[in-house]
């Protein structure tokens, strides 16, 4: 065979090879990053997994390979993945907030906590972190240390209206009805579309001893709101009675 007549047959093999290689660790891993953001958990989990093994220090294979466990409910080896995260991104504050949410989801409190704690070290402005710290003591039964967390997360981001609320409903539990008051109207500055807050605000008003204010209040809601039996009827026998406590003082 000439030379030339072999150089083209070598060429055209080796054409052939690189076009059946199939496709790369890159398309691989798009494929699964975009199976998990269409919720298609189980087969981004079979490619990340299987990626994984061939490159264990790719940061978003691990990353989406975590989130896709504990988006399946398999919280054990979603924070197998966490720990895999952290060690390659050892200051990315969201990994430790996750790996603290998969590790609640365990009954693994303490360390929860930890890893919250250590989220929003890494990241002061990280209003989530700050809030399931504050959430987790307060189930705990330490208040103190619930309200200091609160008003950390609500310091961090001041629309967080979990957080608003949060410390609000805590105060008012405790008792403390006229900060309760206050703070369930920053709840509602934070998200005025959110009933739990202004019904929130009501109650409080009318516990501090201010019944006229909680029918003004209530009026309001009712007016911009109006609500549909059977919550009408249950918010008119409430009218009635603050009605009655007004009239009488």
């Amino acid at each position: 065979m000439p030379v030339r007549v072999l150089l083209l047959t070598l060429l055209a093999a080796v054409a052939m090879t690189g076009c059946s290689r199939g496709p790369s660790f890159e398309d691989k891993r798009d494929d699964a990053i975009a199976a998990y953001q269409s919720g298609e958990l189980e087969k981004a989990e079979q490619i990340l997994y299987e990626i994984s093994a061939d490159n264990p220090r790719d940061f978003e294979t691990r990353y989406y390979l975590a989130r896709t466990y504990a988006g399946a409910g398999n919280f054990p080896r979603a924070v197998d993945e966490w720990d895999a995260v952290i060690l390659l991104r050892p200051a990315f504050a969201e990994a430790h907030y996750r790996r603290g949410n998969a590790l609640v989801s365990l009954h693994r409190e303490q360390e929860a906590i930890a890893a919250w704690e250590e989220a929003s070290r890494l990241n002061p402005s990280y209003a989530e972190a700050h809030y399931n710290q504050a959430k987790a003591h307060e189930e705990r039964g330490d208040y103190n240390r619930a309200v200091e967390k609160f008003v950390e997360a609500i310091g961090a981001d001041s629309t967080f209206f979990p957080a608003q609320y949060g410390l609000a409903y805590l105060l008012e539990r405790a008792e403390q009805f006229d900060i309760a008051a206050d703070r369930y109207r920053s709840a509602m500055r934070a998200d005025s579309t959110q009933v739990i807050a202004q019904m929130g605000y009501i109650r409080a008003l009318r516990s501090s001893g201010d019944p006229a204010a909680a029918m003004e209040e209530l009026d309001r809601f009712i007016a911009n709101r109006n609500p549909q039996p059977p919550l009408s009827d249950s918010l008119e026998t409430m009218r009635e009675a603050l009605s009655r406590e007004a009239g009488s003082r």
